[in-house]
């Protein structure tokens, strides 16, 4: 979700109340010229995931779940991943995201780490509460076989690699097992 503001005087002037709730429910900004600021990555409040999976990130991070395209998907496709999490209180580190296509052998195909909102709001400016969804793409290579898939995902410190450890994690690397993604 995106909220546009333009920079001329007659917002502020005669919507001030818009401004501040703008101003207070998104956590980034991207200014345009002199005129529009657009602001990203609402801080909502009630996660709605299609595929709900709860996993606690060190008592920091909430992860709440994912979106992935319904149905089998094809070699080259690029696929929109939505993965939303919760500041159970306000990070204290920049996290980075991992995510990671890996085969029946766990070895990674595809990797997509990334920084929330490219970079624009950090996980130490989430606010504790606030529920943050933010989405990737996933490039899958042409010559992938048909199979099933899982995809990897979590967090970790970008000065030391170190991973965010999860809370009863399952997966033995500190890491979330989403999918099965199957390719045809």
């Amino acid at each position: 979700m995106v909220a546009p503001v333009s920079d001329t005087p007659r917002i502020p002037k005669y919507l001030p109340e818009y401004i501040d709730w703008v101003e207070n429910k998104y956590l980034g900004q991207f200014e345009y010229g002199d005129e529009l600021v657009l602001y990203f990555a609402k801080a909502d409040t009630t996660p709605n995931p299609a595929t709900p999976l709860v996993a606690d990130f060190n008592g920091e991070i909430l992860f709440h779940g994912y979106t992935l395209p319904d149905g089998p998907v094809s070699p080259g496709e690029r696929l929109p991943l939505t993965l939303v999490w919760q500041a159970q209180r306000t990070p204290e580190t920049d996290y980075k995201i991992f995510v990671q296509l890996r085969d029946a052998n766990q070895a990674p195909l595809v990797g997509a780490d990334h920084e929330p909102y490219l970079g624009r709001v950090p996980t130490s400016t989430w606010p504790a509460g606030a529920v943050i969804q933010e989405m990737n793409w996933l490039e899958l290579p042409s010559d992938i076989m048909p199979g099933s898939y899982n995809i990897y995902v979590g967090l970790y410190r970008p000065d030391n690699l170190a991973r965010s450890p999860i809370i009863n994690d399952t997966s033995g690397e500190n890491a979330l097992i989403l999918g099965p993604l199957v390719v045809q």
